[in-house]
């Protein structure tokens, strides 16, 4: 769960501050991708490269693309009264 809450937040405010979930999204992919890339190259630093937390990183980064997204689209909906 940790893997997911740290890629949703900085995606999220990357699509919210340039409305582009895309290319937020497509940062959050690859930063993911370097992690795990330094992790299998410095095996001194105790963490293990694991391509399930790259896939993992990578459904934080789509959910903190997609509220992105729709976070500014709801912000501007009026309230309706039930």
């Amino acid at each position: 769960m940790a893997n997911v809450v740290l890629f949703v937040t900085p995606v999220l405010l990357a699509t919210v501050a340039a409305p582009r979930p895309l290319p937020a999204r497509a940062a959050g992919m690859g930063l993911s991708l370097r992690i795990e890339a330094l992790q299998a190259a410095v095996t001194g630093l105790g963490r293990s490269c694991d391509s399930n937390d790259w896939l993992i990183n990578t459904i934080g980064s789509l959910i903190g693309a997609i509220l992105g997204w729709a976070a500014p689209r709801l912000a501007r909906e009026p309230a309706t009264a039930g």
